[in-house]
């Protein structure tokens, strides 16, 4: 169950969600047999999940949340559990059908488990589902890629309005066996897996209630001008760089400096990427520069086009220090972040690269206040923010670690 000290990985992970469509019907027709139904789906999308790698994070019910390291062992856990489902003899020989639900990302692991928008998220592209269903998000569709189960395919369902999360681009994986047309998806349904997230909705919703107008003063970036230029494919020049929006090929060059252990030292929780993990955070570059039309630039030295790192900007909730979106609700701060390779150490690129986009977000998005968060006893980046004009304004605790708080204000 949820909550039951269960140490749960954490990084990037994928969610699967899972419940019985139409469970009351079936209860009301098979009476005391619809326990039996219950105890034998559960017993085979466990073995099926286990054996893939996941990891039941609860269960209520006919529901089941699990999680994944990897995208593609959750898609191959769900197209099994389907097919698994399918094959088997129920009682009375009735149909029973599940919907399922993935979605990746990078929630946070706390005392009781798995929180943030991420939980939500998964649960809610399940709810939307109907019974025999596989949905994924757009996020677990790109890390998939061409490497799905055989016998499957995959169909755009295009943008969908979820509660809670609003859009969310959804993909459905169809099984060539099945050869089923499903109705429009349930955008705003109900489900036994919107149970699971309930508690995560109502922390975000209480959150945001509890917010105050005074806190946008600590808000970036600042609402744009309308002369303002729209940054959206904007791209920064120093004498020796160039900082230009992320692609996803850009995942090949940052791999050796996401994978090196001291580069890696001070930055997130202190651990090396794989080469999967680097996909993604690359992707999720992206998917910062379409929300906000800013984000992280990939930092190019001019002389030789060699990519040596990423710098740029990130914009934090300061009460969970999670990443946020520029039209969330509630406080924000607006960090200039800096990681480059460790072969272009030593020749002043940091603090090169970080002045842009420091200039950047005062001068074109109209900053008031920016923040750098530095893990005590990375001397190295104290000493990139302090040339840069920040100063220490107090100690946080940022995930699991401390970290000093740097601050310049416009």
């Amino acid at each position: 169950m949820y909550g039951n000290g269960v140490a749960f990985p954490g990084g990037t992970v994928t969610f699967l969600f899972t419940d019985i469509e139409g469970s009351t019907r079936l209860l009301q027709e098979l009476g005391d047999d619809y326990g039996q139904v219950v105890a034998d789906h559960r017993r085979l999308l466990r073995e099926v999940f286990q054996k893939a790698g996941g990891h039941e994070v609860d269960t209520q019910g006919d529901a089941f949340f699990y999680s994944f390291t990897r995208a593609r062992d959750a898609v191959l856990a769900a197209v099994d559990g389907q097919r698994a489902l399918s094959q088997h003899t129920w009682p009375g020989g009735t149909e029973v059908r599940v919907r399922m639900g993935l979605h990746t990302g990078e929630p946070t692991v706390g005392e009781e488990g798995y929180v943030g928008l991420d939980v939500v998220r998964a649960a809610r592209i399940c709810s939307a589902g109907h019974g025999g269903q596989i949905l994924a998000s757009e996020t677990t569709r790109a890390l998939v890629g061409n490497e799905l189960p055989e016998g499957v395919s995959v169909r755009d369902l295009g943008k969908q309005h979820l509660k809670d999360v609003q859009y969310e681009h959804v993909y459905e994986l169809s099984l060539e066996e099945e050869q089923k047309k499903f109705p429009p998806l349930k955008a705003l349904g109900k489900s036994r897996a919107d149970s699971m997230a309930k508690d995560f909705s109502r922390r975000i919703e209480d959150y945001v209630e509890q917010q105050l107008e005074a806190a946008f003063s600590r808000a970036l970036p600042a609402e744009k001008k309308n002369d303002a230029p729209d940054p959206g494919l904007k791209t920064l020049e120093t004498e020796r760089l160039v900082l230009r929006p992320p692609v996803p090929e850009d995942a090949e060059p940052l791999a050796p400096m996401y994978a090196d252990a001291e580069v890696m030292r001070y930055l997130g929780e202190g651990r090396m990427l794989t080469r999967e993990e680097t996909e993604r955070s690359v992707l999720r570059m992206i998917e910062g520069w379409e929300a906000d039309g800013f984000g992280l630039f990939t930092t190019v030295r001019k002389e030789d086009d060699v990519v040596i790192g990423r710098v740029g900007l990130i914009l934090w909730d300061p009460e969970t220090w999670q990443t946020t979106r520029a039209n969330a609700k509630g406080p924000k701060e607006l960090e200039v972040g800096y990681t480059i390779g460790r072969p272009y150490w030593g020749n002043g690129y940091a603090t090169e690269a970080a002045g842009a986009a420091r200039d950047f977000a005062l001068e074109e998005l109209g900053a008031r206040r920016l923040i750098a968060l530095i893990i005590h006893g990375n001397d190295a980046s104290e000493n990139v923010a302090r040339k840069l004009g920040f100063e220490h304004e107090r100690d946080i605790l940022f995930g699991r670690r401390e970290a000093h708080l740097f601050a310049l204000h416009a």
